[in-house]
């Protein structure tokens, strides 16, 4: 992100979801801008599924999405794939995740 000249962000962000307290990897709070980064590992391993399928994690992982796009509807998400084909600026730009200025 840095090299790419997009604004920092910070890092863990804390968004309020009703009853629950939900945490995006990136945050930029003047866009109201989450971006969230997946591996696959989360899908893979069973010690990070919970006892949970593929289809319970990814169930899960959308229902967690849209509570925190009702609260940050300028929302990306990437995985290795993206960062691989230089794909990250445009998802963040989609996004409405701002530069820095000069």
């Amino acid at each position: 992100m840095h090299l790419l000249g997009f604004v920092k962000p910070e890092l863990q962000v804390p968004i309020a979801t009703g009853e629950r307290v939900e945490y995006g990897d990136f945050g930029w709070q003047e866009v109201g801008g989450i971006g969230e980064f997946d591996g696959e590992i989360k899908y893979r391993l069973d010690r990070y599924r919970r006892g949970g399928s593929v289809e319970d994690i990814v169930i899960r992982e959308k229902n967690r999405e849209n509570r925190i796009r009702l609260q940050r509807p300028r929302f990306a998400r990437w995985d290795w794939r993206d960062l691989r084909s230089s794909g990250l600026e445009r998802i963040l730009l989609a996004a409405g995740i701002p530069k820095q200025s000069d």
